[in-house]
């Protein structure tokens, strides 16, 4: 992947102070999966079915009246912005119905927009294209990425039980192993 393709995001994250290394990684599976995107992957935001858990307020430390006050701030945004649950979807040709491959659920109005959770379900729809084979070819050739790997985790898809995607972009190289 060449880098003026995933730099201007890269630069993006790091202006929103993401640590380089979690930039880099977001920045070259946005790139790839927007690549593709409509196509072969997509994302979509459906109505989260499940209630929303305000319970983890208890946890923050606060006061009786600061934790029911703060619940009642986060249940009215829930009304006023809707609760969300983001879908990751693949399939490995065009002419194929979409297959859902992992979902995240429990968003309150657009928190769902450059959250951690939507690369990672990107990243897990593109595994799901490696899975699946058909006309997915992995495309990264980033001379300019470190040495380090990009990690991605799918839980699972298709019937198995998971697997562990490595994708090498310094040598073009991509590993898929099942557990």
């Amino acid at each position: 992947m060449n880098q003026e393709v995933w730099l201007p995001e890269y630069l993006r994250l790091r202006a929103m102070n993401h640590p380089a290394d979690k930039a880099l990684r977001a920045a070259k599976v946005n790139a790839e999966f927007h690549r593709l995107e409509g196509q072969l992957v997509k994302l979509d935001v459906v109505a989260d079915p499940d209630p929303h858990d305000v319970s983890y307020v208890d946890t923050w430390g606060l006061s009786l009246r600061s934790t029911e006050r703060e619940k009642k701030l986060i249940l009215d945004r829930v009304r006023s912005e809707g609760h969300w649950c983001l879908c990751a979807y693949a399939r490995s040709h065009e002419s194929e119905d979409w297959e859902l491959v992992d979902s995240v659920g429990d968003f309150v109005g657009n928190e769902y927009v450059d959250s951690a959770y939507a690369v990672e379900l990107r990243a897990t729809a593109l595994a799901a294209l490696a899975i699946k084979g058909g006309a997915y070819e992995v495309s990264w050739n980033g001379t300019h990425a470190r040495e380090a790997p990009l990690h991605v985790m799918a839980s699972s898809f298709g019937g198995a039980e998971g697997i562990a995607n490595t994708f090498y972009p310094h040598r073009n190289i991509h590993r898929i192993i099942k557990f």
